[in-house]
């Protein structure tokens, strides 16, 4: 796979980005295309080290009501871009932003743009169905997760909400940490309990702590 550094993204590059995710956005059903699918979108290939997630906007389905309806794809996409362009000095990160289109026929589906990265779910290791990288250390793994969650809490004010196992990766060349969906992201400074905000962030270790005894128990069979 093509990869690019992660510091920058020059226009040509992500112009080019754009125009290939327009090209299959109608076409996406093509297996060759299919990386995963989570709870709010699913994820295709692009050419050149790119990936296109496919979002439905449920909040302008006339269905809305019957859905919990997380972040609208525009909105998810702008705590992305925000995350991967934070300046973090551990090794855990987020796909690069590179924009948004949306389609001209269905305005209810949109899509995010981004780096298509080189690592491995989370859940699916649990669930048996990929291998962890042998290079890969938990308690490393974990802690540099931990600051920058906290890093995200406390410098960009986001809660990420859904830090669940199919929302964490493991880069299969360095280890490292990914986090990816940012679907269900709360600002918090739109929260004004402060015991509101306090929970949320809570949340995110909380789930933090559930991935980690999973991949503990896993290592230890």
């Amino acid at each position: 796979m093509e990869r690019f550094p992660v510091e920058k993204v020059s226009q040509e590059e992500a112009d080019k980005a754009k125009r290939e995710g327009i090209e299959i956005l109608y076409s996406y059903e093509q297996e060759r295309y299919f990386i995963d699918e989570g709870g709010s979108g699913v994820v295709y290939k692009l050419p050149s080290g790119y990936c296109l997630k496919i979002i439905e906007d449920r909040s302008k389905s006339k269905k809305s009501d019957m859905y919990n309806l997380g972040n609208p794809p525009l909105v998810e996409a702008r705590f992305q871009e925000r995350m991967s362009k934070t300046e973090f000095l551990g090794k855990t990160r987020v796909p690069i932003y590179i924009g948004t289109i949306q389609s001209e026929v269905d305005r209810l589906r949109s899509a995010i743009i981004m780096e298509r990265l080189d690592a491995t779910n989370l859940q699916h290791i649990i669930n048996g169905t990929a291998d962890i990288p042998k290079s890969f250390l938990i308690h490393n793994f974990f802690e540099d997760l931990e600051r920058f969650v906290q890093h995200m809490h406390d410098v960009e004010e986001i809660a990420h909400c859904d830090l669940y196992a199919r929302n964490i990766m493991v880069d299969n060349e360095t280890s490292e940490p990914r986090i990816i969906d940012f679907g269900r992201a709360v600002n918090l400074k739109k929260i004004e309990s402060e015991v509101r905000q306090r929970q949320l962030m809570d949340h995110d270790f909380e789930r933090l702590d559930e991935v980690f005894k999973a991949l503990d128990a896993l290592q230890n069979k």
